[in-house]
């Protein structure tokens, strides 16, 4: 702790014999001696970038230096054995150094890239998954609020670092983001979907970051823990705005999602997922930092509460699908949608996945398998006869595509797993 200390003093004095950084930002010495104090100054520079003027005049390499330069000493002392008080000082400095920094970026690709010179995403990285264990709990709402912003704000409309973005975070350091937005969950869908939307130019074809997240098990674990932000509490009669705002942004994101043809991917992904392949990612997503196992189960105690469980993750990935399908302007029961044109991208994403073999193969096997537990439950007397040859070929299907029972069988066979993880968590 000594020599952490000893290296936050050391940087301030080499940033001090520099020249005073230009826009109002604190001096690196400053910054140290009184953190709470510099925490005060850069959020009045939050303020005044607001405005596009000011953004204008502050976005050149003096002031985006020194800010790098702040972000760094602050981020250096979280964590380095300082007082309770100095720790929310420097928490609060750098919660507004990453504000500033986000609203710098807008609409300014010079900007974006200098943070990426700077190595901001790759210095976070091991903090956030640090925090994931942190015995003192949360971090304060700033914090949380200004994490996710940066991110998304530094990957928007910019293809080169989205991927870098992806390399530095995936997938634990992604995880870790999306676990500090369970108090607005929107932040989290801002930032996958400007993370993953692919752009124009790419409609219609999956980037290998999109690959990552739809067709490998450390995607789906993040795909998991994004649908229990998106469940929300539960038990209100009503939706707060909080779960209005997550409700709409994941309502983008999943179109982008599914009118990839990612559906099918993640939906038997998420349905073979056990309860301790959770368990093992986050405990592993806590573990670089330098942890013991022990220390890193506490990671599962803040989270495992909040995930939902096996049956609850499948349900709602239907349920995007219901959503989407009777339109963006519909309620979670599915009524009061829009008369404009949001019915027609439904029909659209109908389309798309109409033609999905996949997604064809998958909803025939999961609705044949429903009438089979139907039956079943219930002792009906129900006995699907096979599809005649003539029915086939007036359909254009091969009597396999059409054989209940064994479409029954094979989504049986697919959820083994299923049960055991539902009741483990």
């Amino acid at each position: 702790r000594a020599r952490a200390r000893a290296r936050v003093r050391a940087h301030a004095c080499v940033l001090s014999a520099m020249a005073p950084p230009r826009g109002g930002l604190p001096e690196a010495a400053a910054a140290v001696a009184d953190p709470a104090q510099a925490a005060q100054e850069v959020t009045e520079l939050v303020k005044a970038s607001l405005q596009d003027d000011w953004r204008e005049e502050n976005s050149h390499q003096e002031v985006l230096d020194a800010l790098a330069d702040l972000i760094d000493l602050h981020l250096d002392a979280l964590g380095s054995g300082a007082t309770q008080e100095a720790e929310e000082a420097h928490e609060a400095a750098l919660a507004a150094c990453l504000k500033l920094a986000r609203n710098l970026c807008m609409g300014r690709r010079s900007v974006q890239e200098h943070w990426r010179r700077r190595g901001v995403v790759e210095k976070l990285a091991p903090r956030l998954r640090a925090d994931l264990a942190r015995a003192a709990g949360e971090r304060s709402l700033p914090w949380r609020d200004a994490v996710p912003s940066f991110l998304a704000n530094l990957v928007a409309g910019h293809a080169e670092l989205r991927v870098h973005v992806m390399m530095a975070l995936f997938p634990y350091g992604l995880a870790s983001v999306f676990a500090l937005c369970w108090h607005r969950p929107h932040l989290a869908f801002v930032l996958a979907q400007n993370l993953f939307a692919p752009g124009e130019a790419n409609v219609g074809t999956r980037s290998p970051s999109l690959q990552q997240l739809l067709e490998t098990p450390e995607g789906h674990v993040v795909i998991h823990l994004m649908l229990s932000l998106l469940r929300g509490e539960g038990g209100a009669e009503e939706e707060t705005p909080a779960e209005v705002q997550a409700r709409e942004w994941a309502t983008i994101f999943f179109h982008s999602l599914w009118s990839q043809g990612g559906f099918p991917h993640v939906y038997r992904g998420i349905r073979r997922m056990q309860a301790d392949t959770l368990h093992v990612f986050f405990c592993q997503a806590a573990l670089p930092a330098g942890v013991s196992p022990d220390v890193a189960m506490l990671a599962l105690a803040g989270l495992v509460p909040r995930l939902c469980c096996h049956g609850e993750a499948v349900g709602l990935l239907w349920h995007t699908l219901h959503g989407l399908l009777i339109g963006p302007g519909a309620g979670p029961d599915g009524e009061g949608g829009r008369g404009d044109d949001k019915p027609s991208a439904g029909r659209e994403l109908a389309r798309v996945l109409l033609t999905d073999e996949a997604f064809v193969c998958l909803a025939s096997e999961e609705m044949a398998d429903a009438c089979s537990q139907v039956a079943l439950r219930w002792k009906l007397p129900w006995r699907p006869e096979a599809a005649s040859e003539e029915a086939c070929a007036a359909l254009g299907v091969d009597a396999a595509h059409v054989d209940v029972p064994a479409l029954a069988a094979a989504a049986a066979e697919e959820a083994l797993v299923g049960p055991a993880a539902a009741e483990d968590d």
